[in-house]
Order: C-alpha cells, then structure tokens, then sequence
C-alpha cells in the first residue's frame, strides 16, 4: 500500500533528518494516517489542506488543531524532500493563528 510506505518512510524522516521524539512521532504519524486515510486522492492539495484546518478548528482544542497543521505542514515537507511536486499552499494553510490584541479601555489611555 503506497500509504504505508509514505507513513514509513515519514517515521524515518523524522527520526533521522529532524530528529524528532518518538512521542513527536507517534503523534504525527496518527495525525498523518488519519488525513490520508480522510483524503486519500489529493492529501496536500491546498484546499483539502484548508478544510482540514477549518475543521480540527471547530473539532479541536487549540493545541491539538495547531498539532496536526504542524504535522501536515512536516508531512508536506517531508514529501518536497523527496522530490515530490507540492503545489504551493496559501500562506493562511500552515499560518499560526493567532488571537486579536484586546482593546485598551479609555480611562486606561487616558491616564
């Protein structure tokens, strides 16, 4: 199955080229393996990439939603550097979002 092979070749990526923990492994392996299997036609296309991330939004907490887009976002790397053609991702795909700055109150401005 060329999905095994992708996911095996992905662990070992990890492990040696960036030196990740196997927790780090584990978790991006699930997270992978889990997107492959939801997308199996086109996983890195830009917009599967951006319906994936809209919904672990609504799905997940922060941290884990922000988890799985680093995964991808490695997954991605992992297959450029293998020499696989990507099609490049809008920037807001593997972007961190980030909360607003609140608003001073006008007394506190004013002070």
């Amino acid at each position: 199955m060329e999905a095994e092979g992708l996911l095996n070749g992905f662990a070992h990526w990890l492990r040696v080229e960036r030196g990740a923990t196997e927790n780090t492994v584990a978790a991006y392996l699930r997270d992978v393996a889990a997107h492959l299997a939801a997308h199996p036609d086109d996983p890195l296309a830009p917009a599967t990439l951006m319906a994936a991330e809209d919904e672990d939004s609504r799905r997940y907490r922060p941290a884990t939603a922000a988890r799985k887009r680093a995964a991808r976002a490695t997954f991605a790397r992992y297959r450029a550097s293998r020499g696989d053609r990507i099609e490049p991702a809008p920037a807001r795909t593997f972007a961190r979002r980030r909360a607003l700055p609140k608003s001073l109150p006008v007394r506190t401005v004013e002070r």
